[in-house]
């Protein structure tokens, strides 16, 4: 989000992902990079879409509904916030 390390993050990003930076760029222009506050406050359990384990519950019940796959998954084991959480 900074101006001046854009151009680097962009260069590392769309390396990560095997693409051309100015290809990956654009997939850019329409993403949110969220803050660190702002990551936190969606790790909060919560229903919704304010909670990353909340849509993550909506989605889960989509796939099970349209047979994406048959059982529910068990969100709280994949999702750990403690990463994040360790840098605040």
């Amino acid at each position: 989000m900074d101006p001046k390390t854009n151009a680097d993050a962009l260069k590392i990003m769309a390396a990560r992902v095997g693409l051309p930076v100015s290809e990956y760029a654009e997939f850019v222009k329409g993403t949110k990079i969220l803050s660190l506050d702002e990551a936190l406050a969606f790790y909060k359990k919560d229903a919704g879409f304010t909670s990353i384990y909340g849509s993550s519950k909506i989605a889960d019940d989509f796939n099970v509904k349209y047979e994406a796959y048959k059982t529910p998954q068990d969100i709280n084991s994949y999702i750990d916030a403690s990463l994040t959480q360790a840098i605040k």
